[in-house]
Formats: C-alpha cells, sequence, structure tokens
C-alpha cells in the first residue's frame, strides 16, 4: 500500500523505508510565570506553537486510517489495470474529495513493439508447455531437453544390443519403471509428437501475429489469445 501526505492542498508520495515530516500542527497552550514589581508571581498563557515530528515512513501500515489521518497521510486510491496494448508514460498525485489519487498519462504501444512481444511471450509459452511434460499409458514422462536426449540415447542403445530386452527409466524424479524397446518407441513417439504440437501451436499464433502487424489492425493483434490451444 502506498501512502502520500497532504500539506496545503498537495499531495506527496511517500517514499518507502524513508523518514517524513508530518503536517504541522499546533501544539498544546503552556502556562508562564512571572514575577510583577510588587513581587507576586503572574500567569501567563502562551499560544500553542506551530510544530511538526518526523515519522519512519514503514510504521503506517500498521496505523489506523484515523491515526494517519491525524497527521496528514492517507493511503493513495490506485487506477486499474493498465489496458492491454497501452503503457504508462506517466504518473502524479491528484487530490479528489480530500484524497490522494494516482493518475496515468498512458499511450498506445507502437504496432511494431506490440507484435514483437507477443512473439516474445509465444515463445516463453511455447516453451513452458514443451517442457512441461506427458502422460503415457498413465505414466507421467518428463519432456525437458534433456529428457529427450535420454530417450533418443536409449533407443540407441536397444539398436546396438538387440539382445536388450529393457532398461530401467526413471519417468519422473523418483519414479522408476522398466521399460521395453517397443514401450519406450511409444514413449518417443508421445514425446515427439507433444513436441511437435507446441511448435505447430506457436507457428500458427506467430502468422496471427504477423498477419494483424502487417495489416496495421491493432483490435486483431490484441485479439491474438497466446494462452489457448495448446496441447495438454
Amino acid at each position: 500500500m502506498a501512502f502520500a501526505i497532504i500539506i496545503n492542498g498537495v499531495a506527496t508520495e511517500l517514499v518507502p523505508g524513508e523518514s517524513f515530516w508530518g503536517a504541522p500542527f499546533v501544539g498544546e497552550p503552556r502556562t508562564h510565570w512571572t514575577a510583577g514589581e510588587d513581587g507576586v508571581l503572574v500567569e501567563h498563557e502562551i499560544a500553542g506553537e506551530v510544530q511538526r515530528n518526523r515519522y519512519p515512513a514503514e510504521a503506517l501500515i500498521s496505523w489506523t486510517d484515523q491515526a494517519r489521518a491525524s497527521i496528514g497521510v492517507f493511503p493513495i486510491a490506485e487506477p486499474g489495470p493498465v489496458p492491454a496494448g497501452k503503457r504508462v508514460v506517466s504518473t502524479s498525485i491528484a487530490i479528489e474529495n480530500g484524497q490522494p489519487v494516482r493518475q496515468r498519462v498512458l499511450e498506445d504501444i507502437p504496432i511494431a513493439e506490440l507484435a514483437e512481444a507477443k512473439m516474445a511471450a509465444v515463445r516463453d509459452k511455447r516453451w513452458q508447455v514443451e517442457t512441461a511434460g506427458v502422460e503415457v499409458a498413465g505414466t507421467p514422462v518428463r519432456t525437458d531437453e534433456r529428457s529427450q536426449g535420454k530417450i533418443s540415447g536409449a533407443l540407441q542403445l536397444f539398436d546396438l544390443n538387440p539382445a536388450l530386452e529393457a532398461v530401467d527409466w526413471e519417468a519422473q524424479p523418483g519414479l522408476f519403471v522398466e521399460i521395453s524397446k517397443p514401450a519406450l518407441q511409444a514413449v518417443a513417439l508421445a514425446v515427439g509428437g507433444h513436441i511437435q504440437a507446441c511448435f505447430t501451436r506457436s507457428k500458427d499464433l506467430t502468422l496471427e501475429i504477423v498477419a494483424a502487424r502487417d495489416a496495421n489492425d491493432r483490435a486483431a493483434l490484441l485479439a491474438v489469445d497466446i494462452e489457448a490451444g495448446w496441447p495438454q
């Protein structure tokens, strides 16, 4: 939660971890005694002086709203999420109905930059799905690059040693199975099919993005759903 202090109609955001001066306030009046000409003490009341105290910003989170308001500090009302296809250029703190409100200046992200970001997100999503693993005959199988290489190596071992009937295989961390050549071939086909499906989905999405970019169609570009359509 971010806070701002309001002094003289101006809201200033407080920096986390730094102390700050609270709003000015008038202290309690005090009594002063002087001796008159006749030696009798005379009581005088002196008006309270304008004072300011310094406070640690990190302590504000534990204060009540009333306690914070007493020193001119209020939580900043934050705007909603930045709309897709836009970015924040600058921010400022305004005061609305006595409360600090963060205001933003937004701009459209250039379509070429937006398309590049979308394609980077597609590549990242493809890698996540590609390496998430598949299930073969009820057994979970890893599909990361290292596991792919081990599958290929085990199949070569079967080819080099025709007498070999089965190998021990760690399908997932701590899960070992004994697997024959036909079963390993089925695993290889499932893993290869999974990876190919990931690249196919990546290709389709990239083509959609490029088509929208080349047509300068922001709406179509923003509508490309990079989360949908991936193999399970």
